[in-house]
């Protein structure tokens, strides 16, 4: 692991880290907070927000990580030192899980602190297991493994995000089959 690269990597994508952050951290306490929207926590936020969010997160950072370095030439500055690839490729991993597990660490223990003294009434292990299940590691090894494959930020995000944006739409489509239409039913 190189911490100088680490380093680089939390200076360089803490604007967009913390605004993801920030945003369903908020979006969160309010949900959980008032009465109205209790009921939409599951299917409207942690099935289309958290997902739609953090995939702009994902997509974003995990182009940067290793396809970005080697568009801008720094993976080449980066592999003269004595740093082999390998070393470069698992502090990126490092920091983009730790990143990902820091913005849903935190949106645990706003729901649990929200959940608390809003007196909302959701069991804490519902709300654990929610933001744990919420957990977009998925999407990042495949933005990641796209990021390492194509050397270019166009093939980068032209492959990992579009199967990340392919992926949460379907699930969108998918979701709405729940609600039915009862006109189209057979009579």
């Amino acid at each position: 692991m190189n911490f100088a690269l680490l380093r680089q990597s939390i200076k360089s994508n803490f604007a967009v880290w913390g605004l993801t952050t920030l945003i369903l951290n908020v979006l969160l306490g309010q949900m959980v907070a008032m009465t109205a929207t209790r009921a939409l926590l599951g299917p409207m936020f942690y099935g289309m927000l958290v997902p739609a969010l953090s995939a702009i997160f994902i997509i974003i950072v995990g182009n940067k990580l290793l396809a970005g370095q080697v568009d801008r030439g720094s993976m080449a500055y980066l592999l003269t030192a004595p740093v082999r690839r390998l070393t470069v490729t698992l502090t990126q991993t490092l920091y983009f899980i730790g990143a990902l597990v820091v913005i849903f660490g935190s949106m645990t223990v706003t729901s649990l602190l929200v959940n608390h003294y809003a007196e909302a009434g959701f069991a804490k292990k519902i709300l654990v297991e929610l933001n744990f299940g919420a957990l977009a590691i998925a999407f990042a090894g495949i933005m990641f493994l796209a990021s390492g494959v194509f050397n270019l930020s166009k093939l980068s995000l032209g492959t990992g995000g579009g199967l990340i944006l392919a992926f949460i739409l379907l699930a969108v489509i998918a979701s709405f089959a729940d609600y039915g239409v009862s006109g189209l039913d057979d009579v």
